[in-house]
């Protein structure tokens, strides 16, 4: 699961619904000191470009297990830019250094990324705009910061700019940058750069009247900034100036917007799909809405074929054809491993990243995209935390927190895909064994072999190799006549003939006890956002579900939506409460903005020592978000950092049965 650890001034990325950022944690509760030495910013570094082959010859390891030789991928990596591992202890001990010497050459935090008149973009919210020359064969070259270069953003004593650079669109020779404003740079702002010129220049900045800019869109004649929690302002194009002309009616909550053929199309949350008749420049209508079952993220387009993609977190992708805008209809789902961001569609195919992965869609038929391909950026311990991606031609461009990645597509290839359901499983009392069961799904189009490489301890009693068809899936079992020594985590290596992840490490270990955890619910106590403080004592019978967040934490953009949809709105009257909750490193109003950004309703409070220090070595439950899920009787049933709501809603119903069952007993 895609892991990472985010100093508070790097960590100001935008995602969608606002952000954010399966299973992601990708915040640390540690505040970073602030720099007030100044010291010159490090000199932008283009790295060497580094090939990476998918090839591998069939070998023999030193167990004498017999590597399956890779089929050719249908995504072959040709690039790769990549930053800073920030869960470096060696630079979270070094925060006393200047921010922009540790961070400022490493293109990381990417949250959007866009290819327009021969340049990649990517919006960092560590280094703002970054662009990058297309070469001939689709690499990047000449890499270099473009702003923010506005003297108001100024934000470091020595220069170093950084303003949470978010969203991006181009149209009409212009790019359209839109940055978030943070607890370190207030406003946001929409920054545009001509593209007529020799190198992409500053030539205006638009400051909103009120609220934050979180996406945009480009027409002919007007440009379309979706609002956090306000909705849609229209802007018109004048000599070179945008001139704002008032709100779209309708619409409150806007995560995603993008313009085709005279039509926007407006994503809100939980409210699901608007379409707008644009045609007219006096005035802008309402033609049709879609209800979506889930919380839309983002959107892509297909405008030959009259499809739109909606990106709709961990219910996945959905496929809707807008041929009658006035009738916007869903045609299928497509579930995604993690939590389904972003896509960028191109005639021949749909690239889409789900934090721990890139995906490529063959679109043949694009009403029913087929899985061709599935990449894994394996960048840091946890995965790479992809979060954005753009094409041109046969090139798929994949951002994530820790760099750029280049691949080229070849849908002629076919190749299996090895989708296990986690990585991280744990051995659990089986008799007189432990057992450990996991799920692995060939989601491609040719034969998966596995076979079981090696293992950490001798007393894993490990498969037998597996052949599985397309579209099969299977349950593995590995068991131990003794459990592991207490805190220690085991390993098993498997070897497989998918092109681009040849070899799998899974993580073992005993199952962990609640104990430590039950003890500190009993004494914790939690700040209102009015006045007084309570325990969760005062909610026992109650199912209580805790969601720790920091409002400079893109997962948490991303994941409280949902949580409102999947967890508040259904359980709230059945004896569930939920709080969202604020670390130390939030103020009032920081909370305050967060709500208005993510449009929830459960309460918001806030507690001065989050139980980071009770987390089990290795399971990442230090980092945001994490999870707390706590019975009616006030056990701790659950503590974990899936992004998936799923999990919650499953541990959530369990809860409440097993209550009613106890009250029935009575």
């Amino acid at each position: 699961m895609p892991l990472c650890t985010i100093t508070r001034l790097g960590v100001a990325l935008v995602l969608l619904t606002a952000p954010l950022l399966g299973a992601c944690s990708l915040c640390q509760t540690e505040e970073p000191t602030t720099n007030t030495a100044g010291s010159p910013r490090a000199q932008p570094k283009v790295e060497t470009p580094r090939v990476a082959s998918d090839e591998s010859p069939k070998k023999v390891d030193a167990v004498g297990v017999t590597t399956p030789s890779p089929a050719p991928s249908p995504l072959q990596r040709t690039q790769v830019f990549m930053g800073a591992d920030l869960r470096d202890p060696a630079l979270l001990q070094g925060r006393q250094r200047p921010w922009t010497a540790r961070f400022g050459e490493d293109y990381i935090a990417f949250a959007d990324a866009l290819v327009a008149q021969g340049y990649f973009f990517g919006c960092s919210s560590v280094d703002g705009l970054v662009a990058a020359k297309l070469s001939g064969q689709g690499t990047l070259e000449n890499i270099r910061h473009l702003g923010p270069d506005h003297a108001d953003f100024k934000r470091y004593p020595d220069g170093g700019k950084s303003s949470r650079c978010g969203r991006l669109a181009a149209g009409y020779g212009f790019l359209y940058v839109v940055h978030r404003g943070d607890s370190f740079l207030d406003s946001s702002y929409m920054a545009l750069y001509s593209l007529s010129a020799k190198v992409p220049t500053l030539v205006h900045v638009e400051f909103p009247t009120q609220g934050t800019f979180s996406s945009v869109a480009v027409g002919p004649h007007r440009v379309f900034v979706g609002m956090e929690g306000r909705g849609v302002q229209v802007f018109e194009k004048k000599n070179g100036r945008l001139e704002p002309r008032g709100m779209l009616p309708g619409v409150k909550h806007t995560t995603d917007l993008t313009y085709w053929a005279g039509r926007l199309y407006v994503a809100s949350g939980g409210r699901g799909l608007f379409v707008y008749d644009v045609t007219d420049t006096r005035k802008e209508s309402l033609l049709g809405h879609l209800r979506v079952d889930a919380t839309i993220l983002s959107l892509a387009i297909h405008p030959w074929s009259s499809t739109l993609y909606i990106m709709a977190g961990s219910r996945g992708m959905a496929t809707v054809s807008i041929r009658d805008p006035k009738n916007p209809k869903i045609m299928g789902w497509i579930p995604t491993k993690g939590p389904a961001l972003r896509a960028n569609a191109t005639r021949s195919h749909l690239a889409l990243v789900d934090y721990e992965s890139l995906r490529l869609f063959s679109l043949e038929n694009p009403k029913k995209p087929t899985l061709a391909a599935r990449r894994r950026i394996p960048a840091g311990k946890g995965g790479a935390l992809t979060l954005a991606v753009t094409s041109r031609g046969q090139h798929v461009y994949a951002a994530s927190w820790y760099g750029l990645e280049v691949y080229r597509v070849d849908l002629q290839q076919r190749a299996p895909i090895a989708e296990f359901a986690t990585r991280d499983i744990e051995l659990e009392p089986k008799g007189d064994e432990f057992e450990a069961v996991f799920r692995i799904k060939n989601t491609g189009s040719s034969p998966l072999e596995v076979r079981f490489a090696e293992a950490s301890h001798d007393l894993f009693v490990l498969p037998k190799p597996v052949t599985l068809p397309s579209g099969k899936e299977s349950l593995l079992r590995i068991t131990t006549r003794t459990r592991l020594p207490a805190g220690e985590t085991g390993g098993i290596t498997l070897r497989t003939n998918d092109p681009h992840e040849p070899t799998v490490r899974l993580s073992v270990r005993t199952k962990r006890t609640m104990d430590s955890w039950a003890a500190w619910a009993q004494t914790v106590e939690f700040q209102r956002e009015s006045k007084g403080t309570f325990g969760l004592q005062a909610h026992r019978g109650k199912v209580i579900v805790l969601a720790y967040f920091a409002s400079f934490c893109p997962p948490c953009f991303k994941e409280f939506p949902e949580l409102e949809r999947d967890i508040w709105a259904p359980f709230r009257n059945q004896g569930v409460r939920l709080f969202g909750v604020s670390g130390p490193t939030d103020g009032p109003s920081n909370i305050t903005r967060f709500r208005e950004q993510t449009g929830v309703t459960f309460d918001l409070v806030s507690s001065a020592a989050p139980p980071t220090k009770l987390a089990t070595p290795g399971t990442m439950v230090t980092y945001y978000p994490f999870h707390v899920v706590i019975g009616a009787d006030g056990s701790v049933r659950y503590v974990g950092t899936d992004l998936n709501t799923g999990k919650l809603v499953k541990e959530v119903r369990h809860a409440l049965r097993e209550a009613v069952e106890k009250e029935t007993a009575k």
